[in-house]
């Protein structure tokens, strides 16, 4: 922070999340450790715009608040470098206490883009655990972090010191609402990371929140989906969906479903290469059309 936006001396967290919010400003979580050249960070210089929280308070313990994106230079910015993230921690049980190193309420501003990084596989499943091997998603997560599985948004809860693969907790309503039940060890997934500020939006805005579980009635290239006649007002000729977590273009919308022209790499590097007729698939509509939605509702109420 910085100019009106100052802060003089320890600020509450919360309060500042609230501020930062209401001012549209964007926050990251900087770990302690990571600034080791600020000796007082109560008293560092305004421009890097941090605000230090006292150990205990927060998973994860003492660490800097970073208000970014209005002012200073990347220079001025605490940065992360390899060997400074969290340490890896492997899991040998399942706990309700988060981890060391754990980032708690990360997922409040996450989002993805449709555009699958990586086909990783199922490695193991151990009631509502799921381990999935992985390697490129894995290059810079730390615990806390999400990661789409399928489209489905998942929280990083542990993870092997080589990075080959990670754990995330599975809830029964997330089985039962998509097809994560559906999986067994060897089974693939498409994997995508949050999407950040800088990066290109290659597909479109998904939340990872799935709406439904459609069925394959023709497998791709010509792919052709079913889901329900309730969904179908959010489905629009040339407008966009998500299959399994793939960002795609609606070629016709049907009364009980879609079709969708699948390209050969889309094919090659996600799970279409392995889905057949009546296998399910996670399907997110176009948030955007909620939102229309029930603002006209709310419209034509007032009215």
């Amino acid at each position: 922070m910085h100019g009106d936006d100052d802060v003089d001396g320890p600020v509450a967290l919360d309060d500042l999340v609230d501020q930062c919010r209401r001012r549209r400003r964007i926050l990251q979580v900087v770990p302690a450790h990571v600034t080791e050249t600020i000796t007082n960070p109560i008293t560092a210089p305004r421009h890097l715009g941090v605000v230090w929280w006292p150990a205990g308070r927060h998973h994860g313990g003492a660490g800097l608040l970073q208000a970014a994106g209005d002012g200073g230079t990347d220079a001025d910015r605490p940065r992360h470098t390899g060997h400074e993230r969290n340490p890896p921690v492997e899991s040998s049980h399942h706990t309700n206490v988060p981890p060391e190193g754990y980032r708690a309420g990360r997922r409040r501003w996450v989002v993805f883009t449709g555009i699958v990084e990586e086909l990783g596989r199922v490695v193991s499943r151990d009631g509502a655990r799921l381990r999935i091997g992985a390697e490129r998603v894995l290059a810079d997560a730390e615990l806390g972090d999400s990661i789409a599985v399928n489209g489905c948004c998942l929280t990083v809860v542990a993870r092997s010191p080589d990075a080959s693969w990670w754990e995330a907790d599975v809830s029964d309503e997330t089985f039962d609402r998509t097809n994560l039940g559906d999986l067994e060890p060897g089974s693939p997934v498409n994997l995508e990371r949050p999407v950040r500020l800088q990066d290109r939006l290659g597909g479109h805005l998904v939340q990872g929140h799935v709406d439904a579980v459609g069925e394959i009635v023709d497998p791709s290239p010509d792919l052709r989906v079913r889901i329900g006649p309730d969904l179908m007002r959010y489905v629009v000729e040339k407008g966009s969906i998500t299959v399994d977590g793939i960002s795609l273009t609606v070629v016709d919308a049907l009364d009980d479903g879609f079709t969708v022209a699948i390209i050969p790499h889309t094919e090659a590097v996600t799970t279409l290469s392995t889905k057949g007729r009546g296998d399910a698939v996670n399907i997110e509509l176009d948030v955007t059309a909620k939102y229309v939605e029930k603002l006209l509702a709310w419209r034509l109420e007032k009215s």
